[in-house]
């Protein structure tokens, strides 16, 4: 079993278990994970197609927008 699992298993009893969570501690861990989402549709989906792109020569036109 991998050590995500683990983790992830442990946040979730932690979720289930606690009946009262700080509301500051709540508006940090979104802010947190709107941030990973960010970044993580960037270097999903623009970041690669912009590699397969290289060698085709379209961005050299400055015509791509």
């Amino acid at each position: 079993m991998s050590v995500v699992a683990l983790e992830d298993g442990l946040w979730a009893a932690l979720a289930f278990t606690t009946k009262t969570f700080n509301q500051e501690l709540i508006d940090s861990m979104l802010g947190f994970v709107s941030g990973v989402m960010i970044v993580a549709s960037f270097w999903s989906l623009p970041s690669p197609a912009l590699d397969m792109e290289e060698g085709k020569g379209l961005l050299d036109k400055g015509d791509y927008f």
